[in-house]
């Protein structure tokens, strides 16, 4: 009995609160605008300096990464010069795979909703060619090398381009190499 009367009385609480929580309030809200343009200004400014200081962070990495990519890359393309035979490679090969693979996981991260479009787009598509580069490689198809090689080279150069206004200090960042990835001599070894 006492059971079914604190029920009720519970239950009609719950009626009598749900009642009141459905009200609307007449009237406009409004803040002053002096207040809406001072947090406008903040949100803006605040906005910038992320966008700054991850553009920062992923310009440090990119050139570090990039570098020794290039660098694996070339020596996979020297011995392949030097030999035309993917079996006297003593595994340049699969140490160059590993460091385009290895040098975009390390960029990849950096690359953030925050880092301004004219630096991600060029980083995006270096990671593309990386990555197809990286597929070529893996199938010996050296005769696609120098276009792809070229497009990756064009956006190592556009980010460390972009990458120099966000870097302060340049002398305390690594350089990437300027010159170009080595591009395979034709082949006139049976089968290629």
């Amino acid at each position: 009995m006492r059971l079914r009367r604190f029920s009720g009385v519970v239950a009609s609480g719950l009626i009598a609160l749900s009642a009141t929580a459905c009200q609307t309030i007449d009237g406009a809200a409004s803040a002053p605008s002096d207040q809406v343009s001072a947090y406008r200004a903040d949100e803006s400014a605040s906005a910038a300096v992320r966008a700054d200081a991850d553009a920062t962070a992923l310009c440090q990495q990119a050139i570090v990464s990039m570098a020794s990519m290039v660098g694996q890359y070339n020596a996979f393309i020297k011995s392949l010069n030097a030999s035309h035979d993917y079996a006297k490679l003593r595994g340049a090969d699969v140490r160059a795979r590993e460091k385009l693979a290895s040098g975009a996981n390390e960029i990849r991260p950096k690359l953030t909703v925050d880092v301004p479009s004219e630096l991600a787009i060029p980083v995006q598509q270096f990671l593309a060619a990386g990555a197809t580069l990286n597929n070529l490689i893996a199938s010996k198809a050296s005769a696609q090398f120098n276009s792809v090689a070229t497009a990756w080279t064009a956006e190592r150069r556009t980010i460390v381009d972009k990458c120099g206004k966000h870097l302060a200090v340049a002398s305390t960042v690594p350089s990437a190499p300027t010159s170009a990835p080595a591009s395979p001599k034709p082949s006139t070894a049976p089968g290629r």
